[in-house]
């Protein structure tokens, strides 16, 4: 305790010292600030005079209507180097120096002041209503530039009460042609521009530069107040705002990461899933292409069959005109013998029994030479028609042959085109029955609007997915029906399969709002494919389940007898009676 009032009075003590010390000081302002500030301050204020940084320091003085100061006249004062001490008894005006000294280049009105109210002159002194107050502040900037601010007051006396009011304030300044210059400010912004040009911070000028006394005890007040005052000299608030921003931006960009990993996980499964689709894709258009080139080798093969069977037709046309001159050589050998039987019944009519044997011998023997040569030329041509017939049975066996593939083929070809057909035709009809979302679908409806020939994978895959709906919906009305494979077990009604004799009897009947009371975790919840706790839920008894049993007696249904319907999630599940109990709306 003892070291801490020493501290205080320590304290006290070197509050006191630099307040006597700056009345008697000629207020040479610190160091400029650093080279960082000092860039960023002279590319916001150009009438800065570009040249090596030097210690500001503050020239001259001069007060019209502030306090005691006249309002009618002006007076001055300059500060000599290196030390100005202002003497003077009690109320003559060393107060209202520094409090000059710091509105002039802070603009904050002395404390106790009335918001700058007593600061002007009073207008009852003076006997008049209104009094204009006026500060003149010549100083070097750290740039080693002259510069004078100007700040002008008004105080208006009414009946009752008083009106103080600030003008703008002008800074004058001369440019490096020697050409003076004048610029018009708003309070506010002259308020933020003096201490900037003379290098110091307002927090610097108020509270340990032109500190006034009643405020020299700062350092002995309560820890959060000396806190504040501490951040404002040493600017801590800017590093804590930019610790703030720098936190922001590291969330934003930690969102902004998370989202971008979201997508890089989306887009990889759709280039897994582009994978397997152009997977697909290559392996129908491979089928397609080998259904291209079988179709192209059937219609080769037909080609093969017609030309060849045109050539057998020729050769039977061939063999037809052959059969032709056969029976035209027939014909003649059979009216040469008629002619030859003609003859012998003339020369027997004609009386030429008379005739000599040796004439007849002759005749005779001339006829059987014709008829010999004639025989022997009809028995040459009935072998050629004997083989030719014979050939042309083998090629018209062989034309039949080809006929008979060539139709095959045909027909292999309707048949399969029929089949294409049909499966195009029931994989439109299955394609309502499918889930509009599921890779099945997809694939489906991409395979029917290429219009080629469907993949036999696809068919597989649409197959699959309608047997696996179909077991399910087997499942389903598998779960409200008795075992019929078996015909030993015994069908319950849905009274005895909840235990009781008679329906009435039951603890639960379709349509009661339930609640289950037991924790029951469920998996097929939409959305809620980690599980759904449903204690707590409430829902309508949907149906109560019937339960097979085998020969001994034991049930053989894994679903619980009470099927409970909810609505939010939209779902169905099977409880036992004890899980349950009536809700009370």
């Amino acid at each position: 305790a003892s070291r801490g009032v020493c501290a205080r009075r320590s304290r006290a003590r070197a509050a006191r010292h630099r307040c006597s010390a700056r009345r008697t000081s000629r207020c040479a302002l610190p160091q400029a600030a650093p080279k960082s500030v000092r860039c960023a301050r002279r590319s916001r204020l150009s009438v800065f005079k570009r040249s090596r940084p030097t210690m500001s320091c503050i020239e001259k003085l001069a007060i019209r209507g502030i306090r005691a100061f006249s309002p009618d006249r002006e007076q001055a004062i300059e500060f000599e180097s290196p030390l100005t001490m202002i003497v003077g008894a009690n109320g003559c005006g060393k107060t209202t120096v520094i409090e000059c000294l710091k509105y002039g280049t802070t603009g904050s009105a002395p404390p106790s002041s009335d918001k700058g109210k007593s600061f002007v002159h009073d207008p009852k002194v003076s006997g008049v209503t209104e009094v204009k107050a006026q500060l003149k502040l010549r100083f070097k900037n750290y740039g080693g530039q002259r510069m004078v601010v100007v700040r002008s007051m008004q105080l208006t006396q009414k009946p009752k009460t008083s009106t103080f009011k600030q003008m703008d304030g002008v800074i004058r300044t001369r440019k490096d042609n020697g050409e003076n210059t004048s610029y018009t400010h708003k309070c506010g912004e002259l308020d933020k521009a003096v201490p900037m040009m003379i290098g110091v911070s307002k927090a610097v000028l108020e509270s340990v530069v032109f500190c006034h006394q009643e405020e020299s005890s700062w350092p002995l007040q309560e820890g959060a107040v000396l806190k504040k005052k501490f951040d404002d000299i040493f600017e801590s608030a800017r590093y804590t705002k930019a610790l703030e921003v720098l936190l922001k931006q590291k969330k934003a960009l930690a969102a902004t990461s998370k989202d971008l990993a979201g997508d890089l996980k989306g887009l990889h499964a759709d280039k897994t899933a582009a994978a397997t689709h152009k997977r697909s894709l290559d392996e129908a258009k491979a089928f397609a292409q080998r259904e291209d080139e079988q179709l192209q080798k059937c219609d080769e093969t037909r080609e093969a069959l017609k030309k060849e069977e045109r050539e057998i037709k020729e050769r039977l046309h061939e063999l037809e005109s052959r059969a032709h001159d056969v029976a035209d050589a027939r014909a003649a050998v059979e009216a040469l013998e008629r002619e030859a039987e003609f003859l012998a019944e003339q020369i027997a009519d004609s009386g030429l029994a008379d005739v000599d044997d040796a004439q007849l011998e002759d005749t005779a023997r001339r006829l059987q030479e014709e008829e010999d040569s004639h025989a022997a030329v009809v028995a040459e041509l009935q072998a050629k028609v004997r083989a030719h017939l014979t050939e042309k049975k083998k090629h018209e066996d062989a034309a039949a042959g080809l006929a008979g593939r060539v139709g095959e083929a045909e027909s292999e070809k309707r048949r399969g085109e029929a089949e294409v057909d049909d499966l195009r035709n029931a994989l439109w009809e299955a394609k309502p029955a499918l889930d509009p979302a599921s890779d099945a679908s997809a694939r489906l409806e991409r395979a029917l609007a290429a219009g080629g020939p469907v993949d036999k994978t696809v068919a597989e895959t649409v197959r699959d997915a309608l047997d696996a709906r179909a077991a399910a919906a087997d499942d389903a009305a598998a779960s409200d029906e008795c075992d019929v494979l078996d015909p030993s077990p015994d069908c319950l009604t849905e009274a005895e399969a909840m235990g009781c004799s008679t329906e009435e009897e039951c603890r639960f009947q379709a349509g009661d709002r339930v609640r289950v009371v037991s924790k029951a975790v469920v998996y097929h919840a939409p959305k809620h494919k980690e599980g759904l706790d449903t204690q707590g839920l409430v829902g309508v008894v949907a149906s109560l389940a019937s339960v097979a049993r085998d020969g001994s007696g034991s049930e053989i249904s894994a679903n619980r007898p009470v099927v409970v319907q909810f609505d939010e999630p939209k779902f169905r599940t099977h409880y036992e009676e004890s899980e349950l109990e009536h809700a009370v709306d």
